[in-house]
């Protein structure tokens, strides 16, 4: 009962006086990043409270929460897209996201250590599935498609970084990079790695995917 009054009341502060709601998410928000994990109950309504920073509004002032960014979103997309770095500049200069905001899709720009954990203990927000774009978000029908030389010159690239990769894969999200490293879909990303390493589990060693941009002049 008290968990839900409180949780209330933060609501309240939060829609009708946002801007001290900001000042107290500063203070306290790591501590309710926490939340999710220890109150399976209660997860949705404290991640209703929570707020990042975002390609929309361009900057490092953490003033987006999740009703916020499905309101933007068009109707027919099921997804919450959110990228994670060490730094606010690292997230928004990812080549990870230069597909999406060619697409006018907002991503969630997460620089907090405990930000992979909270989204892989969510997973989804009111049906919407949390999505790392670090990882493969393309569906079938969105992969591009290949000509018999490129594929010739993808399998060079293969053959040269032999065992150091997973795979390497013709990219269909990059614009302006030529090349990233992707995760492995299965696979924790570095932040999570460090938390669960920390916490004294062991998972080996894990091979990228590097995805190329055909379409960029070094590549060409």
């Amino acid at each position: 009962g008290v968990t839900k009054r409180i949780i209330d009341s933060l609501n309240k502060l939060k829609k009708d006086d946002f801007e001290n709601y900001k000042k107290f998410w500063i203070e306290y928000g790591l501590v309710l990043k926490e939340g999710p994990a220890e109150d399976l109950e209660n997860k949705e309504l404290i991640a209703s409270l929570m707020l990042f920073s975002s390609t929309e509004n361009n900057s490092i002032e953490k003033d987006v929460d999740f009703d916020t960014y499905l309101e933007r979103a068009d109707e027919s997309q099921d997804k919450i897209f959110y990228c994670v770095a060490d730094t606010f500049e690292a997230a928004i200069n990812s080549p990870h996201i230069e597909g999406l905001k060619a697409q006018n899709k907002e991503v969630l720009l997460l620089t907090d250590r405990i930000d992979e954990w909270l989204m892989a203990s969510l997973m989804e927000y009111k049906g919407k599935e949390l999505v790392n774009v670090a990882k493969d978000i393309d569906s079938s029908e969105d992969k591009p498609e290949v000509s018999d030389s490129d594929k010739g010159f993808v399998e060079k690239i293969k053959k040269i970084l032999d065992d150091r990769v997973a795979d390497v894969a013709v990219s269909s999200r990059l614009v302006d990079s030529a090349s990233c490293l992707r995760l492995p879909n299965n696979e924790p990303g570095l932040q999570l790695r460090k938390i669960l390493e920390a916490s004294g589990q062991d998972l080996g060693d894990y091979k990228p995917i590097f995805e190329i941009n055909l379409n960029h002049k070094l590549l060409k």
